[in-house]
């Protein structure tokens, strides 16, 4: 999360593995008010992508 614009003043610990998964992985929405026109739209693109 450190490496998230809102977190860049905010203090981490780090060794390297976190900026790694960062910067290969995916990072998709998550909250508890997506809605199932929300999930259908990520999981459009996810499927277009692939």
């Amino acid at each position: 999360m450190h490496m998230q614009p809102v977190f860049k003043d905010a203090k981490s610990v780090t060794n390297g593995t976190s900026e790694e998964f960062f910067e290969y992985g995916l990072c998709l929405p998550s909250c508890i008010d997506l809605s199932d026109e929300d999930i259908k739209e990520i999981t459009e693109k996810i499927i277009r992508i692939l």
